[in-house]
């Protein structure tokens, strides 16, 4: 089929004498599907039937039912990925169709009628539409799958015993085998053909493709249960055979030829080395022949930049965040860690609106993870200091640890956030270790606060904003900036501001230049935004010690752990205690870095 595509529209009539394979049809694609949907369903404890994902949403979008009429529309999967449905249940299928298409199998001989339902229903849907030789070539293939499908329920009359895993591969390797001929005529036009195809036929001006070695000839499998050298021993037909066969072809098709083009690629690629066939040495080396052998010099194209430049459209973007814009819009610095590091993803995500696809997960994302805990925690500690003006004493901590409220609170909010408020049994797979992690990484968090406990929770998960003046150009602008902290709590006369991070993520950094650099591969993300936390806190509560700090939750786990940042190189290391010594460092910095933005 590549070479019928490559063919220029003047070519005239063509004739392919090779059929084609019904394995690289659209009909073995769908049977695939919906054998590999029947082997992965389940049946739950409540009796109803659920499938796969995947193997929904690709029958779904198959060519031939995606414009059914009788199925739904793309809503169907939209509500798989919006509620991350890894497992569909058959009481979303409602139409006649759909309920035919998605069920369970009881017994094996079923597998044979619930294809050809499905398949007759194409072909009536195919012979309705207005053009009837649109889809001659599917019609073609869906007839010879009756043909056939009928051949295999006269096998399965007889063998009443059969099972369905072997009907599945008698099913499989029938269709594997089989190929469509095409219609055409032999005696003018271009032919396409095989070299089994060319026996006995003469030919002016042949063109032979792939002659690559592996290629021409093919390489050996050695399907057989004899060995090697038992048919070497015993004269029986071997490799060395079959390939001196396809030699007598080949010299036999270029015999009378008075042109011939033979064409090989010289890419190598995984177990394809790129060489040319010995039938091509054997010309070079043997034969005297005018032999021209052009080459094409392919050069690669650098891709041109992707450049954003800043006009109108862009400033009027970036306007929301500045205060007199009436959307409220605040910066995070989240926004800012991604313009230090990649300014086009920055305009991408945050002022083009361009973010990654929804899909659905199976197991828990980085992001969702760390969700989770963040809103488990704070979930947590409501119980125990709302109403006491956040106050949290060590018996309340001890309680709550000991009690199931931990577990009962981290699994309602992992069900909520993973799949996305819908009711499930119970965890599954990796779930299961994700959910175990997510429980200790929230006893060890209890376990640290113990020990600076009694202490006052502030805030968790609190929007704080602040204003801030830059100079952009000549312009002077007001920047609404602001973030969700995780958490700002007072221990003794110091008040901290917490962030959690559940990934990688170091408590220290050489200088404070370096969270603004973004060419350092090295440059601490976590502690930049950790630093702009502490800024918004101390425009809320001015003349406050203000503490930075990261409750990494690897770190949590060592022998003296400490949250606060820490500033310089190994041997000079500062521990930040009061975040007013930084600030007018980090705040010069920041706006340097906006002015680059607006």
């Amino acid at each position: 089929m590549p070479v019928v595509m490559s063919l220029p529209e003047d070519t005239g009539e063509i004739n392919i004498t090779m059929g084609y394979p019904m394995k690289n049809s659209p009909v073995y694609s769908l049977i695939d599907s919906l054998l590999r949907m029947q082997n992965n369903l389940r049946h739950t404890k409540a009796g109803r039937i659920t499938f796969y994902h995947k193997d929904v949403v690709s029958i779904l979008l198959h060519p031939y039912l995606r414009n059914l009429e009788s199925l739904p529309d793309g809503t169907l999967i939209h509500e798989i990925t919006k509620s991350n449905l890894i497992q569909v249940d058959s009481q979303l299928f409602r139409g006649d169709f759909e309920k035919k298409v998605f069920r369970s199998l009881t017994e094996a001989r079923d597998m044979l009628n619930y294809i050809r339902d499905i398949f007759i229903h194409i072909l009536e849907q195919l012979a309705s539409e207005e053009e009837p030789l649109k889809h001659s070539l599917d019609k073609e293939f869906i007839f010879q799958l009756l043909i056939h499908l009928n051949k295999l329920d006269s096998l399965v009359l007889r063998q009443p015993q059969i099972t369905y895993g072997i009907l599945e591969r008698l099913l499989r390797k029938q269709l594997s085998g089989l190929r469509i001929p095409f219609e055409g005529e032999p005696l003018s036009g271009l032919q396409l053909m095989g070299i089994l195809e060319t026996r006995l036929l003469d030919f002016r001006r042949v063109i032979l493709i792939s002659m690559n070695e592996e290629v021409m000839p093919a390489s050996q499998s050695g399907q057989s249960y004899i060995p090697y050298a038992l048919r070497m021993a015993f004269r029986m037909p071997a490799r060395e055979d079959k390939d001196a066969i396809y030699a007598y072809y080949f010299q036999r098709l270029l015999q009378r030829a008075e042109k011939v083009d033979l064409l090989f690629c010289s890419a190598s690629e995984g177990v394809r080395t790129g060489e040319m066939s010995r039938y091509l040495y054997q010309l070079m080396y043997r034969h005297n022949l005018p032999i021209i052998r052009p080459g094409l010099e392919v050069v690669a194209r650098e891709a041109p930049p992707l450049v954003i430049e800043h006009k109108a459209e862009v400033e009027r973007k970036l306007a929301r965040y500045l205060v007199d814009d009436e959307k409220q819009k605040y910066l995070s610095p989240s926004a800012i860690n991604t313009y230090i590091d990649c300014s086009l993803k920055f305009y991408l995500r945050y002022l083009a609106g361009i973010g990654e696809p929804d899909e659905v997960l199976e197991e828990i994302d980085a992001a969702g993870f760390g969700t989770v805990v963040h809103d488990a925690i704070r979930e947590l500690y409501d119980l125990i200091s709302h109403g006491n003006e956040g106050r949290v004493t060590v018996e309340e901590l001890k309680k709550l640890k000991a009690s199931k409220k931990p577990e009962e609170v981290l699994k309602k909010v992992f069900i909520k956030e993973h799949f996305r408020g819908k009711k499930v049994a119970d965890l599954e797979g990796r779930n299961i270790v994700i959910f175990r992690v997510m429980l200790r990484y929230l006893e060890k968090i209890m376990d640290t606060d113990l020990k600076i406990a009694p202490f006052a929770l502030v805030s968790a998960e609190k929007a704080y904003m602040r204003e801030l003046e830059i100079c952009s150009g000549e312009d002077e602008l007001t920047v609404r900036l602001g973030g969700k902290i995780d958490r700002v709590d007072r221990v003794g006369g110091v008040l901290r501001v917490i962030d959690y991070k559940t990934g990688n993520a170091r408590q220290g950094f050489p200088g404070m230049d370096t969270l603004f650099n973004g060419a350092l591969l090295s440059r601490n993300g976590p502690g930049m935004q950790t630093m702009f936390y502490a800024w918004l806190v101390a425009g809320a509560f001015p003349g406050e010690q203000i503490l930075p700090g990261l409750y990494v939750m690897k770190a949590l786990y060592g022998k003296a752990f400490d949250p606060a940042l820490t500033i310089g190189s190994h041997r000079q290391k500062s521990r930040i205690d009061s975040f007013s010594e930084y600030e007018e460092e980090y705040l010069g910095l920041l706006k340097n870095l906006l002015s680059q933005v607006f």
